[in-house]
């Protein structure tokens, strides 16, 4: 009787251990899934801010050319120098979201002046202002690119920290909801100039 008592202890023994070995890996693995996601989204807002910068540099040639067209018109290098020291500080999706409207707006009235200005027949033609604005598209065509990778990282990221019992872990470790990058289309605080 007494092998009996002890081969069921022997049992439950083995049987919790096993349990908290498989409770130990699951925490572990979920940790990692967790981090992983949260450093693909770190490695994503990095590569939003490097295009965004580009993007800067590539508008502030454009006002560059643009200016030596019609030297009365430098309000755009004053805003976009502003906007380089807020894009190098943005550490929040919204921020970033701001000064991106911003430089659409900067953009637009570039665009407008150079488009329908007499002062700018010969910017019309200027090979390199033309090359500029056809890298600035390429430039807005990965920032959509990008955000829509980050967004889908964070998506995965948040719906994780819902779940039972990632949920816990992530609490026990703070790891916390990230925020969106999110577009929209209203125009309210967005004028350029």
């Amino acid at each position: 009787m007494l092998d009996i008592i002890l081969i069921c202890c022997s049992c439950f023994v083995c049987v919790l251990a096993t349990s908290v070995i498989a409770l130990v890996v699951y925490t572990f693995v979920s940790y990692n899934k967790l981090k992983e996601l949260n450093f693909q989204a770190e490695q994503s807002w990095n590569k939003i801010i490097s295009q965004l910068k580009k993007k800067l540099d590539l508008m502030f040639s454009v006002a560059e050319i643009t200016v030596t067209h019609a030297s009365n018109d430098d309000r755009v290098f004053t805003k976009i120098n502003e906007l380089k020291s807020t894009i190098i500080s943005a550490e929040d999706p919204k921020e970033l979201l701001r000064v991106e409207v911003e430089l659409k707006s900067a953009l637009e009235y570039l665009h407008k002046i150079s488009e329908f200005d007499d002062r700018y027949e010969k910017l019309k033609s200027d090979e390199k202002f033309l090359s500029l604005r056809s890298n600035l598209q390429q430039v807005e065509s990965n920032i959509k690119t990008l955000v829509e990778g980050y967004n889908d990282t964070v998506s995965n990221h948040n719906k994780l920290l819902v779940m039972f019992p990632l949920n816990y872990i992530a609490k026990q470790f703070n790891i916390s909801k990230r925020k969106f990058f999110e577009f929209n289309n209203e125009k309210e605080d967005q004028a350029f100039i």
